[in-house]
């Protein structure tokens, strides 16, 4: 068996923000084998940090950012972080804002009111027979507190001509009839799509189901 042994200890490292600071040794001289024991007693020893080393470092502002664009509310921003120095070892935090807003100024904010944008063209003609066109308030779109478009985004009018001629349903042809069922019946349907009534146009008459008694030696 090959017992561990240490090694000897690392320099002190560096002053952390504790006040403190560190050094290491390792199990590994030599590193224990073949069931051999492990060192004992600690891997780090630790000690309060004495002179300047711990002097506490108060945190001071970085210059402040250029400014920003402007922004939906006719404010633009800067900032600035508390890091000239970053508090250390107890020193106080930065006091002060690290945003700051203004208006913006000059042409920069000139109130945008809205416009309309042009009509598109007529949409298809639905089943109540009026089709509809839009517009959008993008032309420009309002900004920095302009004033929204007035008016309809939205034109409805009854379809003329061909376009809304009253189309009355018709039956398709019959299906082949179904399987024989457990009441000793079978059945086929049609559906009112041949063509489907549209603009006012009258619904098939008629059933759609057709039922008979099964023949043959369907339903012994």
């Amino acid at each position: 068996a090959v017992h561990g042994g240490w090694s000897s200890w690392s320099s002190w490292g560096t002053c952390s923000a504790d006040c403190q600071r560190h050094q290491l040794r390792y199990c590994i001289n030599p590193t224990p084998q073949y069931g051999g024991r492990v060192c004992a007693g600690e891997h780090m020893l630790s000690q309060d940090c004495t002179g300047d080393m711990c002097t506490p470092i108060h945190g001071g502002w970085s210059s402040w950012s250029s400014w920003g664009n402007c922004s939906s509310d006719c404010q633009h921003h800067r900032l600035r972080s508390c890091n000239n120095p970053t508090p250390q070892h107890g020193g106080t935090n930065c006091t002060g804002e690290h945003t700051q807003s203004q208006d913006c100024t000059g042409g920069i904010c000139t109130p945008i009111h809205g416009g309309w944008s042009s009509w598109s063209s007529w949409g298809p003609c639905f089943s109540d027979c009026e089709h509809h066109r839009l517009r959008s308030c993008t032309n420009p779109t309002p900004q920095h507190g302009g004033t929204n478009c007035t008016g309809d985004d939205t034109l409805s009018q009854e379809c003329t001509g061909d376009l809304c001629t009253p189309i009355h349903g018709g039956w398709s042809s019959w299906s082949s009839w179904g399987v024989c069922s457990s009441d000793c019946r079978h059945h086929r349907s049609r559906s009112c799509n041949n063509p489907t009534p549209q603009h006012g146009g009258t619904n098939c008459t008629g059933d759609n189901t057709l039922s008979q008694d099964c023949t043959g030696g369907m339903c012994t």
